[in-house]
C-alpha cells in the first residue's frame, strides 16, 4: 500500500516535472512512470528503481520517454537538467489545490503555543513575522514526502528571524519523537494539534499556509503536490519584499 501511494505521488511529480510529451496515452493503454519502468542514464546504464527514484526526487533530473512499445515496461531516459531548464520547469508548475480552510487575503487567526523544545510563542511573538505553517500527521504519505523540501526552505531562511516555520501535527509527542529519530523535520512543532486543525476547519493533509507580516494569508494549499515548496518559497519572497 505504501509503495502504491508513493508511486502514485511520483507519477504526479513526473507529469509536472517532465515534458508532457513523455506521457502518451491511447484509448486502450496509458504509459506511466512507476516502479516497473525501465530508466537509463545518458550512457545507457539502467538504474534500479530505488536509485532513479531518489535522483528524480531531488528535482534536478528530467525524463524522456524513449520507447513506449511495451506499456508494462516503458523505457525512459533520465538526464541532468540545466539551471535554465529547472527554472523554466518551475515557472510552469501549476498552483496546488486550494485548502478549502483558508482564503488568500483573509486575516490569519493567530494562536499561542509551546513547541516541543519547550519554547513558548505568544500571539505578540507571531505578529509582524512571515509564518509558514504546515498541518500534517505521521501516517500521511504525502505529508512525509514533502519533508525534505520543507527542510530545505528552513535551511534557506535560517538567517531570517522574521520567517517562522511551524508544524501543527496531529500525533502525540511520544510518537513524533520516535519518528524524528529517522526523519528530521526542522519546523517548530506543535503536537496533539487536532484542536487547531478543527478550529480552522482543515480536512485534508498536508495543508500548507503562508502568512505575511500584516497577518494576511498569501498562500494556502491542500494535499501532496510537487509544486508546494516552490509556491511556499515564492510566497515567502513576496512577503519579505513587502
Amino acid at each position: 500500500m505504501k509503495l502504491l501511494l508513493k508511486t502514485t505521488f511520483w507519477i504526479a511529480v513526473f507529469l509536472c516535472f517532465a515534458n508532457l510529451g513523455m506521457s502518451q496515452s491511447t484509448a486502450k493503454t496509458t504509459i506511466k512512470l512507476d516502479e516497473n519502468s525501465i530508466v537509463k542514464n545518458t550512457d545507457g546504464i539502467e538504474y534500479p528503481y530505488v536509485i532513479w527514484y531518489k535522483l528524480f526526487q531531488s528535482g534536478k533530473y528530467g525524463m524522456k520517454l524513449t520507447d513506449g512499445k511495451n506499456p508494462e515496461a516503458p523505457i525512459f531516459l533520465m538526464y541532468e537538467m540545466s539551471q535554465q531548464e529547472i527554472e523554466a520547469r518551475n515557472s510552469r508548475m501549476p498552483k496546488p489545490m486550494d485548502s478549502g480552510a483558508f482564503k488568500e487575503g483573509d486575516t490569519f487567526k493567530y494562536f499561542s503555543f509551546r513547541d516541543t523544545d519547550d519554547k513558548k510563542f505568544k500571539i505578540e511573538d507571531l505578529k509582524g513575522k512571515v509564518l509558514v505553517v504546515n498541518y500534517w500527521f505521521i501516517n500521511c504519505p504525502p505529508c512525509r514526502q514533502e519533508i525534505p523540501e520543507l527542510n530545505q526552505l528552513v535551511e534557506k531562511y535560517k538567517d531570517k528571524p522574521e520567517v517562522l516555520f511551524i508544524a501543527v501535527g496531529l500525533d502525540p509527542w511520544f510518537e513524533l519523537k520516535e519518528f524524528l529519530k529517522t526523519t528530521p523535520f526542522n519546523y517548530h512543532f506543535i503536537t496533539d494539534g487536532r484542536f487547531l486543525t478543527d478550529s480552522f476547519g482543515i480536512s485534508g493533509y498536508p495543508t500548507n499556509v503562508v502568512v505575511n507580516k500584516s497577518g494576511k494569508v498569501v498562500f494556502q494549499s491542500k494535499g501532496g503536490s510537487p509544486a508546494n515548496s516552490l509556491w511556499i518559497e515564492k510566497s515567502i519572497e513576496a512577503a519579505l519584499a513587502e
